[in-house]
Order: structure tokens, then C-alpha cells, then sequence
């Protein structure tokens, strides 16, 4: 369950007839062009260690019945099918029942152990058997990711001191790790850096200098490569296989290996797991093998308006956020590559009524 600016700039064009808010594209100019093609963004145009700070602060609730917090009670929502959830203002919805927080959640991912979540004011919570525990703090910029994971480790950019900090969480131990060696005291990386993917224990990001890989056991970092142009972006990384964008979406062994990826022309995706297939971000449902085969499932009748994955739930298995109209959107499920799909979610709501895990802000 593995995250990336936009959905999708074609999405944006076909419904900028719609009558939703605008989304505030300057701000996500501003961060630049590689942190504007960071995925999932906007629905429409739109290694010392540190103490665990914080208390339990929110519950989970039963499939027989919620448990608030501070609230009224409210009915109990259907659960999630395995492996899915969303999220909607406080409320995290998950397959073992409902969790709820004190603040509306910006973005959120899911681990091998449980969550992550970021809230509106910037809190990272570990979410673990239903009980949350503030473990830090994440930067809320809609150009780029405030989570990443690769189901073990969740890391996230802390700008709250005087210098950018990565932070990387192992919810086995519960132990908040700090990546100095990420940073590079030669260019501010206040501003410029960012995060594009975590795979096996691999913490890459992008500023300056290049493509920085981080080994989050050891602390260490190496640039793999340097002098990387504006019009170059890393994608996704996983399973040994790194996907970047050059003047068209390329795959390989290394982010200077590179080949291109026939049939595909988004400038965002995410590869599956087992890195046999490639899931790009475009405003029709696509997916490819790593060889350029068409293996895109079919989608239910109706869902003609706006369909891309936004998540791999595994190794064959993709999460689908489509819509019938533009307006509202739904959640599917479609195998790959045998083609079937199942919608989960029939109704997740409108522009920024709803999150998915994919770590970054969804919606205006």
C-alpha cells in the first residue's frame, strides 16, 4: 500500500467545466516543477534515536458498535473489505472498524502493523490494534508527499526546527529515528528536498544535490545521482525497480538505467510490489507490464468520467478511485492481470471529503 502531486493534470482539464473550487494551483507551482508532478496531489484542478512523545489519544471502534471520542455517538459505518480504508474529517475507516481523532486527517498511510497518520495541524500519529500515539511532527505542503512506506518503515519531512529533518518510524519498536545523514549542510535543502519513495528500508529523496538513497537501519546516505534536471522526476522505486520521468516515463535497474515504457504517458504511477507491473496516472485506468503489455483491467459500466490507481492493496490487486460523472467518486478494487474489479466504496464523496492512502493530501 504504497504512495506521489496530482491525480492526474488531464483529469484537471476535463472537468475544469465542473462547477468545483479551484484548486490553488499557484502554491503548487511555487514548489517547483518536479514537486508539482508529485502524484496524487489534488483530486481536480485541484539515525538518533527519539522518544516516543504523546499519549494514547484516539480508539478504534468495534464492528458492533463506535466508541467516540468526545463526541456523540454515531452508527457504525460498514467495514472496509480487507486491506482497504479511507478516511473522511476525523474518521479513519479500516476493515477491524472505525478510529477516530481530535483533528480532521490530512493524510495517512497503512503499514504492515497498522497506520500513520498526519493530522491538519501537522501531528504524525502511529495507529496500532486501534490506539494512536503522537510520534511527531510532518510538514502540510501540497506539492509534495508528508508520508512514505514501505510497510515496515513510514518516514516523513520535519521542518519544525531550524534545519529539514527526516523522520523514520519502525512500528515494531516504536522507535522515531532522526536521517541526519540526508542533509547536506552545502544547499538549503529547506525548501528544495523531498521525499519520493521508501522501498526495503531505502529512504529516497530528491534536492540539490541529486537523488539521495538513505539506508534507514544505518543512517547513511548515497547520492545516486547528481545534477538531475527540472524536467527530471523519480517516480516510485520498488522491488529494485525505479520508474522516473525524462521527457516521458522511464523504467530500470538504477535511476540512470533507464529504458522507456511503451504505452504509457503520464508523468506519475507507482510500480506493483513485485515490480511486474506499472500503474500510471492517467484520467483512463491504465496498467502495463514492465514490458509495455496491456493488462488493464475493465471497469464496471459507468465509470467512464475519471478513473486511475491510486493504490497497489498487492502484489495483484489495485485500488481504483473513479467516478460516474466528475463529481463524486468511488473506490474499486480490479485484479491484475485477470481483469476483475469490485467496487468497495460506492459513494467516498466530492472534492476533499475523503483520503486514501496514499500519504500525500487529496482535495483542495
Amino acid at each position: 500500500m504504497n504512495d506521489h502531486s496530482t491525480l492526474s493534470q488531464q483529469m484537471r482539464e476535463r472537468t475544469e467545466s465542473l462547477t468545483f473550487s479551484p484548486v490553488d494551483l499557484d502554491a503548487i507551482v511555487s514548489a517547483g516543477d518536479r514537486r508539482r508532478r508529485r502524484r496524487v496531489g489534488a483530486i481536480v484542478g485541484g539515525v538518533a534515536a527519539l522518544a516516543v512523545v504523546g499519549a494514547v489519544s484516539v480508539v478504534v471502534t468495534e464492528a458492533s458498535g463506535p466508541t467516540d471520542v468526545g463526541a456523540a455517538a454515531q452508527e457504525p459505518a460498514p467495514a472496509p473489505p480487507a486491506e482497504r480504508s479511507w478516511a473522511h474529517g476525523e474518521t479513519l475507516e479500516t476493515p477491524t472498524g472505525r478510529i477516530l481523532f481530535e483533528r480532521p486527517i490530512h493524510a495517512y498511510v497503512a503499514t504492515d502493523r497498522g497506520y500513520v497518520v498526519v493530522d491538519v495541524d501537522g501531528a504524525v500519529w502511529s495507529v496500532l490494534d486501534g490506539r494512536a500515539e503522537e510520534v511527531g511532527s510532518s510538514v502540510l505542503d501540497p506539492g509534495t508527499r508528508a508520508l512514505v512506506t514501505d510497510g515496515e518503515w513510514t518516514a516523513w519531512t520535519d521542518r519544525s526546527g531550524d534545519a529539514l529533518v527526516y523522520r523514520v518510524l519502525d512500528q515494531d519498536t516504536a522507535a522515531v529515528e532522526s536521517l541526519a545523514g540526508v542533509v547536506d549542510a552545502r544547499f538549503d535543502l529547506r525548501e528544495s528536498s523531498f521525499m519520493a519513495s521508501l522501498d526495503d528500508g531505502v529512504l529516497y529523496t530528491v534536492d540539490g544535490r541529486g537523488i539521495a538513497a538513505t539506508d534507514v537501519r544505518r543512517g547513511t546516505a548515497d547520492i545516486v545521482m547528481e545534477d538531475v534536471s527540472e524536467s527530471f522526476d523519480l517516480v516510485d522505486a520498488r522491488a529494485g525497480l525505479f520508474a522516473v520521468y525524462d521527457e516521458g516515463l522511464r523504467i530500470g535497474s538504477s535511476p540512470t538505467q533507464t529504458r522507456e515504457l511503451p504505452g504509457v504517458f503520464g508523468s506519475n504511477g507507482l510500480i506493483s510490489p513485485d515490480a511486474r507491473f506499472y500503474a500510471p496516472d492517467e484520467d483512463t485506468l491504465t496498467v502495463r507490464t514492465v514490458t509495455g503489455d496491456d493488462v488493464t483491467p475493465q471497469l464496471p459500466t459507468g465509470f467512464g468520467a475519471f478513473s486511475t490507481t491510486v493504490s497497489w492493496w498487492d502484489a495483484d490487486t489495485i485500488g481504483v478511485l473513479a467516478s460516474t460523472d466528475g463529481a463524486s467518486f468511488s473506490l474499486l478494487s480490479c485484479e491484475v492481470p485477470s481483469g476483475g474489479c469490485t467496487v468497495d466504496v460506492e459513494d467516498l464523496g466530492g472534492e476533499g471529503e475523503f483520503q486514501l492512502p496514499v500519504g500525500q493530501h487529496l482535495g483542495g
